[in-house]
């Protein structure tokens, strides 16, 4: 694969074809394929995956949150056999007593072949994209336990 560098604002899914991003929901029984967006009455979780000559090159979760107060995405990009390169983990939510409407923590993680770490970084901002200086004063409330997948093949899609 090629890395591709995209200026701010740009989207991977203006330029992949729709024949290559695939949607899946998790509900309390199974995971079941989405097709042109019929989506189940009930979801606890959504996955996208988007592929590159039939290998997955970017996957997606996203929980689905009941209250609404939270906004959790957890985004994998795979080298060309399928190992992990980068994780995204992104989460925007209400009431974190240090901002006035929604905080957003981003941590992204790289990767060497060997699933070891080899750099992390770390922003927090508000709705506007301002950097929050001051987070003594912040809640945390919406950070969750979440597994971390070396490879593709060890992903609920990948299992599938």
């Amino acid at each position: 694969y090629s890395l591709m560098l995209l200026k701010k604002g740009d989207s991977l899914l203006k330029i992949i074809p729709k024949k290559d991003i695939k949607v899946y929901v998790q509900t309390a029984q199974k995971i079941l394929t989405v097709l042109n967006e019929n989506f189940p009455d009930s979801v606890d979780l959504t996955y996208n995956l988007l592929e590159q000559n039939n290998k997955p090159f970017v996957y997606i979760e996203i929980p689905y949150s009941e209250s609404g107060d939270w906004f959790n995405r957890y985004i994998y990009y795979f080298d060309t056999i399928g190992d992990t390169r980068v994780i995204k983990i992104i989460s925007s939510f209400f009431n974190s007593e240090c901002v006035a409407d929604v905080l957003t923590e981003e941590t992204t993680l790289l990767y060497n072949s060997n699933f070891n770490e080899i750099l992390k970084i770390y922003k927090i901002y508000d709705d506007k994209g301002n950097p929050v200086k001051d987070t003594t004063k912040c809640i945390f409330n919406y950070r969750f336990e979440y597994p971390l997948y070396s490879n593709y093949s060890k992903s609920p899609l990948g299992h599938k």
